[in-house]
This record gives structure tokens, sequence and C-alpha cells, in this order.
């Protein structure tokens, strides 16, 4: 059996407003997930990730942290958010959705998101 390998093919009931992009990063930095688009919100509407170690996950409104946006591995896991009928979090107007990594461990896997 091959390895499990996160797509948005796993995900039927992904809104249709969704996009999509795939997230690859194994650096401490923070990362641009979705760029900003002048005076529209980024909403993130769902995220599969593997993470391959000890890791914090922050997802931030470009440079700040977004309430209830952090998750933290002591070791390798997963991270599925949705989808569900709702969303995760939003940015501020204007804001690049970014996600932040605490750690050089990779961190890989498809992230849906929505502009309003």
């Amino acid at each position: 059996m091959a390895d499990y390998q996160p797509s948005l093919s796993n995900w039927p009931n992904l809104p249709r407003a969704g996009i999509a992009v795939d997230f690859n990063q194994s650096t401490i930095a923070t990362h641009e997930v979705v760029p900003a688009i002048p005076g529209r919100q980024i909403r993130l509407l769902s995220a599969d990730f593997i993470v391959n170690g000890a890791q914090v996950l922050t997802w931030k409104s470009a440079a700040d942290s977004i309430k209830g946006g952090a998750f933290e591995f002591t070791s390798p896991g997963f991270l599925n958010l949705g989808p569900h009928l709702g969303h995760y979090i939003e940015t501020r107007a204007g804001e690049a959705l970014n996600l932040d990594l605490s750690a050089a461990v990779k961190v890989r896997g498809p992230v849906a998101y929505q502009v309003i």
C-alpha cells in the first residue's frame, strides 16, 4: 500500500469557493502561505499537514499571531483542520496569511482558503 499523501482529492466536501495551495517548508521562519490582497481578508478553510518532528506551528495575519492559531507537536504527527461548514481563522483586511515554524522540521500538505 502506498504512503498516505494529503491532497484535495481526499476532501470531497471542500467548499467550492475554496482555493488550494500546497505548503512544503522546513526552515525556522514565518512563511507566506497566501499573499496579501489589498482590502480583502483571507479565511483558512482547512489544512492537512504532516509534521516530521517537534514543531510549533503558528498561523499569523501578516506578523501578528491569530488567536487559536498555534499548534504544538512534541514528536512527528498530523494536523487535520477541516473541512467543515465554517472557517478556522481569518486575517485582517489587506494582510497575508502566514505560518510560522519554530524548528527546522519539514511541514507539508494542502491548505484551502477563501478570499472575502
